[in-house]
């Protein structure tokens, strides 16, 4: 599995771990906005729940795009969804 991020090629599955990992350490949580899926594609929407000391360590959500193979994500894309984009409830 590869992992996509902001475009790029960013890793393995042990950067996604390492990454969730910097993110849960600094108190920031993640909560399931909502699914959507087909055969081949899953999309996950989600919003960062940042700490209240730290309110801008993330910014306000992550969509996962991931690319399904016999039911199994191939390879998972993340975007950050950034302030102002249509789907920011703010």
């Amino acid at each position: 599995m590869s992992l996509i991020l902001g475009g790029s090629l960013t890793g393995d599955a042990g950067a996604l771990r390492m990454l969730g990992d910097h993110t849960y350490s600094a108190g920031v949580g993640l909560r399931l906005r909502e699914v959507t899926v087909s055969r081949d594609l899953m999309i996950w929407e989600t919003d960062f729940v940042n700490p209240p000391d730290d309110p801008e360590h993330c910014p306000p959500g992550l969509i996962w795009l991931h690319s399904l193979r016999r039911g199994r994500t191939q390879r998972p894309r993340l975007a950050y969804r950034l302030d102002g984009s249509p789907r920011d409830p703010r």
